[in-house]
């Protein structure tokens, strides 16, 4: 509710802008589909690489771990009629650690990945937003809304935006030719 709250003001607080001026001066309006350029731009193709990587090895070191605690409760069920009880008490102490650890394990990396994936984006949205800022003053735009495909959008409150005002495609351009530049603000 409260992001719904907030994006009516937004959209009210742009709506606001048509009246002044300065908006009246220039006018010139433009959407830009940000999940499109994350999707589309070398640097958000880079970023989700990476995350993926780091998920895959911490899903390869996940498994290592079910496996070794699967084996240890083959091998304790395989022997509980033949081995002595200090024996089969010791191991299934030995499971329970591992279970224990296991589940500390899962817990870290878990929020370690989502973090990773938090700072990645944080820094990949901080990024767009210089971009579409450069671009706007560049090319005279008073106004570049988010526009997203659907109600999954990063942010913004946009109906309906002609596509002749979309500039995702000169956004996703402009970042790449950034990040080949090797400008780091």
């Amino acid at each position: 509710m409260r992001t719904y709250l907030t994006a009516i003001f937004l959209a009210a607080l742009a709506l606001a802008q048509f009246n002044t001026p300065a908006f009246a001066a220039d006018g010139k309006v433009a959407g830009v589909n940000i999940q499109k350029v994350l999707d589309e731009s070398e640097a958000g193709k880079k970023a989700l690489t990476e995350l993926k990587a780091r998920a895959d090895k911490e899903k390869q070191n996940f498994d290592k771990k079910v496996e070794a605690i699967k084996k240890l409760e083959k091998d304790i069920e395989s022997q509980r009629m033949v081995a002595k009880e200090g024996a089969m008490a010791e191991k299934e102490q030995q499971l329970k650690g591992m279970k224990r650890d296991f589940d500390a394990y899962r817990e870290d990396t878990q929020q370690t990945l989502q973090k990773l994936q938090g700072q990645t984006m944080r820094k990949l949205l901080a990024d767009v937003k210089r971009i579409i800022k450069e671009y706007a003053k560049k090319n005279g735009y008073s106004l570049i809304v988010e526009k997203g495909d659907d109600a999954a959008a990063i942010s913004g409150f946009v109906l309906y935006l002609d596509e002749s005002a979309d500039v995702t495609a000169a956004i996703v351009r402009a970042y790449n030719d950034d990040v080949k530049a090797g400008n780091k603000k």
